[in-house]
């Protein structure tokens, strides 16, 4: 199960990750990102510390660290929550 966690089982063209993050992934970048409070987390902001708003599992948006569209692959290492608002904030960059 770890394994599917740190890799990805659909590749795309060109040996990349696939474009999204599947639900195990999401699950785990949830957990790693930061205190849970009851059932939420923090956004950790865009630019970082700019934010500070709770979100549940379900508001969270799934973000590449590095983004995918400058070669960041999709895996837990890469990913991290932010609200909507900061993920549009931060677009591609």
């Amino acid at each position: 199960v770890l394994e599917n966690l740190f890799k990805n089982s659909l590749v795309e063209k060109n040996n990349q990750t696939p474009r999204f993050f599947n639900d195990e992934q999401k699950r785990y970048i949830f957990n790693k990102c930061g205190p849970l409070f009851e059932d939420k987390k923090q956004c950790p902001g865009y630019p970082i510390g700019k934010c500070q708003k709770t979100l549940k599992f379900e508001e969270c948006q799934f973000d590449h660290i590095f983004p995918y569209i400058g070669g960041g692959e999709t895996l837990v290492d890469n990913g991290q929550i932010l609200c909507e608002s900061c993920n549009k904030k931060k677009g591609s960059n």
